[in-house]
């Protein structure tokens, strides 16, 4: 799946040591899209570059991408866990931005917009 949006936060690496005896990295970071331009709220997942992809692709916050999602499951004593991974991740340039039918700095936020009522009874 490739997406355009934004993210948000990006938390500090972590690394450690594989039962194998295999070194691993991973960057965690929030990223923020529209599903639909039109809805309310951005839509939040949390995704994870591993290993030289951090190098690579070095995500900063506020920072406008269009990015590949991949996922995979893993099991763990019985239990199954989802796991998010970026697996393409591209830079917008400014030009790509103001393209873009909405992005997150162009929602509305919760004081700025009125309660409509369109039901029809």
């Amino acid at each position: 799946m490739i997406i355009t949006g934004r993210i948000s936060k990006v938390f500090p690496l972590t690394s450690g040591t594989s039962a194998g005896g295999n070194e691993w990295r991973r960057q965690d970071f929030i990223f923020e899209f529209f599903e639909n331009p039109s809805d309310r709220f951005p839509d939040k997942v949390l995704l994870s570059l591993l290993n030289d992809k951090i190098k690579e692709y070095a995500p900063n916050e506020n920072e406008e991408v269009t990015i590949g999602i991949g996922h995979r499951v893993d099991e763990y004593n019985g239990k199954y866990y989802n796991k998010l991974y970026v697996y393409s991740f591209e830079r917008a340039s400014a030009q790509a931005v103001k393209e873009q039918p909405a992005s997150i700095q162009d929602a509305p936020s919760v004081n700025e917009t009125e309660e409509k009522d369109d039901l029809p009874f």
